[in-house]
């Protein structure tokens, strides 16, 4: 498994580097999502 999983490391590394803007905007979205999850999981407590 950390055979493959290194090879698809190296593999991701390398798009990120030809996509270094679509990635970017990609993670800024991931982040809002995690904060607005956050944020539902804190009203709910």
């Amino acid at each position: 498994m950390d055979r493959l999983e290194r090879k698809l490391g190296i593999s991701h590394t390398k798009k990120k580097h030809k996509t270094h803007k679509v990635d970017r905007k990609s993670l800024e979205k991931r982040v809002q999502k995690l904060e607005r999850e956050m944020e539902r999981l804190k009203t709910k407590e």
